[in-house]
């Protein structure tokens, strides 16, 4: 099969409305969902038609991505820019595919096919058509955001007929060669204001009859959704996240209610993890197996461990759960933040940039900042780790085995040894010495008869 040349318009015109191809569908943006189905179609040529408003966070987005950029100012039209993105390519016999960059469900099996479809046409272009999913439905807005063009063979109307049968629409696609395209783009009159698209659907109305242009069908609609509009953006995310849920749910995972379930495609969940209603994952996360997400949670790139228990309402965003371990209900856990395996952190606990070992029990009502908590440490009710002096952070160290009774504040840095116990209610601003017991509160005084005398004074 020849490679073709891709170019990819990614303007959004002088509006501000259109989503840009940076908006997430899934958890990925559109560019990046595009860009991934050319390169497993191992197109490697691609050139991306920018706004210049969006030229630095798209270039940002893609990082060390192999592409050409042609940005596209105020003061040009979008096919001034396609006419300069044609400029690079050098070989007149070269194939170029141009399309939007707002097509997220695109993939490499359409692009393949289109490219083998347009070697067999014998025409000088072409443009790729889909049909509709539904005779209730219209194909522009089903297809196209409400702004895609059906045709006819005469190029008439809103919706068409490529067969006199079925119906079908522009996907906004199109395929020729460079040196072909060169010359229709260099005779094409009224070039201010057209959309890319359209320029393509213009060569199929004027060349279709003569057998210049001809059409290519590819039935998948699903593919060619185009998001032009916000509306557009939350529907493809619907479909996206459905289609996420599907895909593992296939794999052994179990969802009690999926279509409350917002996964992002580049989560990893092994088979026999159990995720509940309402749940959000997200970014570079993986579940274990036999892991069970109760509802309402929120993860982000995070670890979670084999069968651990990630309890209602938790919040986790770039931690490290280890093996049977159990967060929640209402925990928080920041970045930075290790829990060991069969560790368990309770209700109303906030762990941030901190390392509990095995076994770590901090269960109620606690912050841990800044932490080295060892093996088998209880933290009791009300514990705060004292981390920020009002200039810097600094760090708690306490010990294997310790015991650190309820409303215990550590006051950093400070360094608890192994098998201590803190005594309820203490202020450590000290280390305490390994196996010691550390009380640091003022000793209780009981003063007989002190509410009798009170009340006798007021008289």
């Amino acid at each position: 099969m020849r490679k073709p040349w891709v170019i990819i318009s990614t303007t959004r015109g002088r509006s501000s409305s259109r989503p840009s191809v940076l908006s997430q569908v899934a958890g990925i943006p559109v560019i990046l969902h595009l860009l991934q189905s050319f390169t497993q179609a191992a197109v490697q040529d691609i050139i991306l038609i920018l706004d210049e408003e969006e030229e630095e966070l798209i270039r940002s987005a893609l990082g060390d991505m192999d592409v050409t950029y042609i940005c596209c100012t105020r003061s040009g039209s979008a096919l001034d820019s396609l006419s300069q993105a044609l400029g690079r390519i050098k070989k007149d016999t070269d194939l170029v595919l141009v399309l939007d960059g707002n097509m997220p469900f695109l993939q490499a099996e359409n692009i393949l096919t289109f490219v083998d479809g347009f070697s067999d046409l014998s025409s000088k272009a072409a443009i790729l058509v889909t049909a509709p999913p539904s005779e209730d439905l219209e194909c522009g807005d089903v297809l196209c955001g409400g702004k895609g063009r059906g045709f006819d063979n005469g190029g008439k109307g809103t919706k068409g007929s490529l067969s006199g049968k079925e119906e079908h629409v522009y996907t906004g696609i199109f395929i020729s060669e460079a040196g072909w395209l060169k010359k229709v783009l260099r005779s094409f009159e009224g070039k201010q204001g057209t959309k890319i698209q359209d320029f393509g659907f213009w060569i199929w109305q004027t060349g279709s009859a003569s057998g210049v242009a001809k059409a290519h069908l590819d039935p998948i609609w699903e593919s060619f959704i185009r998001i032009e509009t916000y509306e557009d953006l939350a529907s493809a995310n619907e479909l996206g996240y459905r289609l996420v849920a599907e895909h593992w749910m296939e794999h052994g995972v179990e969802m009690l209610l999926p279509q409350t379930t917002l996964i992002d495609l580049s989560v990893k969940i092994e088979k026999g993890a159990r995720i509940g209603p309402f749940t959000v994952i997200k970014g570079d996360t993986t579940i274990g197996r036999g892991s069970v997400i109760e509802a309402g949670v929120w993860i982000s790139s995070s670890k979670i461990g084999a069968f651990s228990h990630i309890k209602p309402y938790s919040v986790l965003d770039g931690v490290v759960i280890g093996r049977h371990a159990e967060i929640g209900p209402f925990a928080r856990l920041r970045p930075g933040s290790i829990v060991g395996e069969n560790a368990r952190i309770g209700n109303f606990v906030e762990v941030k940039n901190s390392r509990l070992g095995k076994g770590v029990k901090a269960s109620h009502l606690s912050y841990i900042g800044d932490a080295l908590v060892g093996e088998g440490t209880n933290v009791g009710c009300g514990t705060i780790t004292c981390n920020y002096d009002g200039k810097k952070k600094h760090r708690t160290v306490i010990g294997r085995g310790v015991f650190v009774g309820s409303d215990v504040q550590f006051v950093a840095p400070v360094r608890v040894g192994n098998g201590a116990v803190i005594g309820a209610g203490s202020t450590i601003t000290d280390n305490v010495p390994p196996r010691s017991l550390a009380i640091a509160r003022a000793r209780q005084v009981n003063i007989k008869g002190w509410v009798d005398r009170k009340r006798d004074a007021k008289g």
